[in-house]
């Protein structure tokens, strides 16, 4: 039986999100690998990584927020918008020593709340099917459209200044998925008039994951099948934000069969987060009416089209049973119906 799960990686510099899926791959035996969300080579910190069916959920993540910590230097811009690109516009030490700790706190914080982003153009960004750093990489030209973000909180943390080019200034953050950290640097950069550029960059959280529990890469290495295992968790514990039910097994071998369930054949033991309500950006409206699926289902229950046996993942505390998948509510009727089964 092919094992499911998500594991909390630290990603190291000089080493891609790829690498690291890799690097899983190998621990687990098991192809269906993937991350829930790509950082650049030289950055580092937690990234995600689902292992087989647990896969499914990356599609369910546009509300999950993300936590940086970054260091932005001041004195030169780039055309990657960080330290390893090359270089396109410089200021002098003077003009850089001028900058005060007023005027760095006064430009970060037009970086609050909701505001349109220019993304680099090396980056993964499509525009028209292509990567941003195709054109980039094969001197194209292109318009690269403008993206609205949100920023939940950013909040200074250190700074050191009147060096020259040696000024920083490291500052954190929490923000919606497709925020581009090094973008900030660069704006706020042209906006002191003496251009910066990100010089080093750690994600905390992201999807409900934090650092104090990622596996750094070299302990994974060494790390046995067993004890890699040990660290998946469910599919369900990045899926909060969904209502919940409870059922009988013999409804939910019906669900998982792709048939309706009628209201009187489950109880709501929680509602969707955006049932009434946006998230900072209007929601996809199968969210509202969203439910994670759980039931009491014996582990040696046959389930028709898996003669292998099911791996069932570790029963959440309080969920009332195993998880089973997603289903979405008819608002007319009750009844759910099936929209992705995870065993």
């Amino acid at each position: 039986m092919t094992p499911d799960g998500i594991i909390n990686i630290y990603k190291e510099k000089n080493m891609t999100s790829h690498d690291v899926v890799g690097w899983v791959r190998r621990a687990v035996g098991v192809k269906r690998v993937g991350h829930t969300g790509t950082l650049d080579p030289m950055a580092t910190g937690v990234l995600p990584v689902c292992v087989g069916k647990s896969a499914r959920v990356v599609e369910y993540l546009d509300t999950g927020l993300k936590r940086y910590r970054c260091t932005m230097l001041l004195g030169r811009s780039t055309n990657t918008y960080d330290v390893w690109g090359e270089t396109e516009a410089e200021a002098s030490d003077e003009e850089v020593n001028r900058i005060t700790e007023d005027m760095i706190t006064d430009v970060l914080s037009g970086f609050r709340g909701r505001i349109m982003q220019l993304p680099p153009l090396y980056s993964a960004v499509k525009v028209n099917g292509k990567r941003l750093y195709e054109y980039a990489r094969k001197g194209r030209q292109v318009e690269i459209p403008e993206r609205e973000v949100y920023i939940t909180s950013l909040e200074i943390e250190d700074m050191e200044l009147k060096a020259g080019h040696d000024s920083w200034v490291r500052f954190s953050c929490e923000c919606t998925k497709g925020t581009f950290i090094r973008s900030i640097c660069h704006e706020a950069g042209e906006k002191l008039g003496v251009h910066a550029a990100l010089s080093e960059l750690e994600r905390t959280g992201s999807c409900g994951f934090d650092i104090s529990t990622a596996v750094p890469i070299q302990e994974l290495k060494t790390m046995d099948r067993d004890s890699v295992l040990a660290r998946l968790v469910p599919p369900d514990s990045v899926l909060g934000i969904f209502g919940s039910v409870v059922m009988t097994p013999a409804n939910a071998l019906r669900l998982i069969n792709g048939l309706e369930i009628e209201r009187s054949a489950y109880e709501v033991t929680g509602e969707p987060e955006y049932k009434d309500k946006d998230f900072y950006f209007p929601v996809r409206d199968e969210y509202r009416r969203m439910y994670r699926v759980y039931s009491g289902i014996p582990e040696d229950m046959e389930i028709p089209g898996r003669p292998d046996g099911v791996e069932w993942y570790r029963e959440t505390e309080g969920s009332g049973g195993k998880f089973i998948g997603l289903a979405l509510m008819n608002e007319e009727n009750g009844h759910l119906f099936p929209e992705k089964i995870f065993i």
